[in-house]
């Protein structure tokens, strides 16, 4: 788990990675409200980040809220299909014994379906942010 210190090399890699897979599928204004909720410190607050590094840098992260919610689930473009977003979601799962939830970019519909998430409702667009919620049941 990352310190909370150090939230902020969490949220560069969340940006650096929403704007190479997310962007294309975002009106501007999603851009923009997304940039604002990753600024938005008074939130990371109740944010666990659990982190994957690489010479004591972060190369990904997956961030859960106080709902068993994920709020951020991103691996650098360097670092993708190496199993490390696997191994982020196993070690976060060890400490949640119940229903996990997600509002999944459209980049990550795939990937969260493999990790055994199913939609339960159609794509949304709430602010130009445009996401398909999902859930595993545990």
């Amino acid at each position: 788990k990352l310190p909370k210190e150090r939230y902020k090399e969490a949220c560069d890699l969340i940006w650096q990675v929403f704007q190479i897979y997310e962007v294309p599928d975002f009106p501007p204004e999603g851009v923009i409200e997304y940039k604002r909720i990753i600024d938005e410190t008074e939130k990371l607050k109740n944010i666990i980040f659990y982190t994957a590094m690489e010479n004591d840098r972060v190369i990904g992260v997956l961030g859960m809220r106080e709902n068993n919610h994920i709020g951020y689930f991103y691996v650098s473009e360097k670092h993708h299909r190496r199993g490390i977003g696997k191994m982020l979601f196993n070690e976060m799962m060890k400490d949640y014994n119940s229903d996990i939830t997600v509002n999944a970019c459209p980049y990550g519909v795939p990937v969260y379906k493999k990790l055994g998430f199913e939609e339960t409702d159609i794509q949304k667009n709430v602010n130009g942010i445009i996401f398909t919620p999902m859930k595993r049941r545990k």
